[in-house]
């Protein structure tokens, strides 16, 4: 991993103007620019790649995010993924009563798990009955009083549980459609 220097506008919903705008003796209507430091990764053990999926600031990489989750199959498996993105939670949680930032890194986990589910449910198929992997993100859910993320696995095992009893993925009919001119 390596820092670029890179320049953004300024959030002004988000940042005070300068003490010279403020005061009137300047125009208000022009942008102001911060110097930032972005993250750039080449490699990295799994457990560092999750780690950098929550940027520096405590909030979901949306960017990483993107890149990780569309790359990760190649050299891990999703059960393995959502261990390590449990037990930073869970690491948190003793932390969470005295530290915003641990509060911040948890909801950005919960945010994760959540995008996941949504961007990604094939990786929570499995051939087996019990769809261990979701079951486990419900208990995990459900230990944390996660109502949204415990709602969207529930539902989504009772898709799977649907498409099993179908015949699988691999059964499933392919929706052909055709245009007319």
């Amino acid at each position: 991993m390596y820092n670029l220097q890179r320049y953004r506008p300024l959030d002004p919903d988000k940042q005070p103007l300068s003490s010279e705008m403020a005061g009137g003796g300047g125009a208000t209507d022009h942008l102001q620019w911060e110097s930032v430091k972005e993250r750039h990764i080449k490699a990295g053990t799994l457990d560092k790649l999750v780690e950098c999926l929550i940027g520096p600031d405590n909030v979901m990489d949306s960017r990483h995010f993107q890149v990780f989750f569309a790359t990760y199959r190649a050299f891990s498996k999703p059960f393995e993924v959502l261990e390590r993105l449990q037990k930073r939670y869970a690491a948190m949680e003793e932390d969470a009563g005295a530290s915003t930032q641990a509060l911040v890194t948890q909801n950005s986990i919960r945010s994760i798990l959540v995008c996941w589910l949504d961007m990604y449910p094939e990786d929570f198929y499995a051939t087996d009955d019990d769809f261990v992997i979701l079951s486990k993100l419900v208990e995990f859910a459900s230990k944390f009083r996660l109502v949204e993320l415990r709602s969207k696995a529930m539902k989504l095992r009772q898709h799977f549980k649907g498409v099993k009893a179908d015949g699988g993925l691999m059964v499933q009919p392919t929706i052909h459609l055709s245009i007319r001119r």
